[in-house]
């Protein structure tokens, strides 16, 4: 709870990469057998979810790409969430000049 916690504090300041990383690892973390349910619902994505919304405005295109890898090999996230992921990659893939 203590690593949640000062996480949670300083998500602003992580690189999308590690942030991916650290959900992804977290999220199968209390997926293992044996976790209590009590921590199954407060895992660290669901306490950042509004936070990386946010924080995808800022991100560039490879960074979304990770988040969406790590979001859907975690299988989390809201519809809110997927909508705005959806949203941010259009926009970069719609930047990317042709040559």
């Amino acid at each position: 709870m203590v690593i949640k916690t000062a996480i949670t504090e300083r998500v602003n300041d992580l690189s999308p990469k590690i942030l991916s990383d650290l959900l992804l690892l977290s999220t199968k973390d209390s997926n293992i057998v044996g976790s209590s349910e009590h921590n199954k619902k407060i895992d660290l994505f669901d306490a950042l979810e509004t936070n990386l919304i946010l924080k995808m405005k800022s991100m560039s295109l490879d960074d979304l790409i990770q988040l969406m890898w790590s979001s859907i090999e975690m299988q989390r996230g809201s519809a809110l969430y997927y909508k705005e992921l959806e949203k941010e990659l259009t926009k970069r893939i719609r930047g990317i000049k042709d040559d």
